[in-house]
């Protein structure tokens, strides 16, 4: 597992241009990770520019589809209006 932070890389580095980042692991079942949690942090990032978020890699082959669109439509509402409350 990659520990990368990018809120503290974003502190860091404020001029960095980022992309990716996002956790694959939210879109299988067993995950004890929150999409929501997962949006929060891509939403501060996006607020702040210079961030293109997606999921690293590939879409495990175990994601679960109703937690690929759940987490597709609220990223499209946040990408629509970065200041979007889910």
């Amino acid at each position: 597992e990659a520990v990368n932070d990018l809120e503290k890389i974003r502190e860091m580095y404020p001029r960095l241009q980022m992309l990716g980042g996002v956790d694959k692991e939210i879109l299988i079942d067993v995950s004890n990770k929150s999409i929501e949690e997962e949006l929060d942090k891509i939403s501060k990032l996006m607020k702040k520019g210079g961030y293109i978020p997606h999921i690293d890699h590939a879409i495990p082959l175990d994601a679960e589809w109703y937690k690929l669109k759940e987490y597709r439509e609220k990223l499209n509402n946040i990408i629509d209006n970065p200041n979007f409350i889910y």
